[in-house]
């Protein structure tokens, strides 16, 4: 995986390639990578599942707490007794925050159909990819704000005479 990781400089290179990995190891779970920006927005890499725009209280635990998630049992955990439905869907579930100068910004979650899937070495080996992923996402975006200032003037926000003479 680190090698994998190490090797893309672009965030749909980057998640297509960890979701392949994840999903090599059980194809029955749905994997899924949230990445935020500065200003609250997002984007969720999946290959199966519900709606990804969806609003979901497990990135909201994760973020709040900076911690990993765990839910055993969708219908018997405390945490989401009440809430309405969404992206979440199967019974357990494990989340691991992405984290940035102590800062979250995204995250690495894995769901199942089955109650009880998941125990704390799952998290652990999850948490461990999540600090690659982290790690690797955190050189994409320098690598991309790098790019966007070798386009664009710093001042003016204007594309260099290099861009429109390479369009």
């Amino acid at each position: 995986i680190v090698r994998g990781c190490s090797s893309t400089l672009k965030f749909d290179g980057l998640s297509n390639f960890i979701l392949a990995a994840l999903e090599s190891l059980d194809p029955e779970d749905h994997f899924s990578i949230w990445i935020g920006s500065a200003d609250g927005s997002g984007r969720r890499y999946q290959r199966t599942g519900a709606d990804p725009n969806a609003p979901d209280v497990l990135d909201a635990l994760a973020a709040q707490k900076k911690q990993n998630v765990l839910v055993q049992d969708q219908d018997t955990d405390y945490r989401l007794q009440g809430v309405t439905p969404s992206r979440f869907f199967g019974r357990a579930a494990q989340v691991c925050p992405l984290i940035e100068e102590n800062q979250v910004y995204g995250n690495l979650r894995v769901t199942s159909p089955v109650a009880g899937k998941f125990g704390n070495e799952d998290v652990a080996i999850l948490s461990q990819v999540a600090g690659v992923v982290s790690m690797t996402a955190s050189n994409v975006r320098l690598y991309e704000q790098t790019e966007e200032l070798a386009l664009k003037d710093g001042q003016t926000g204007l594309f260099k005479r290099y861009y429109f003479e390479k369009r």
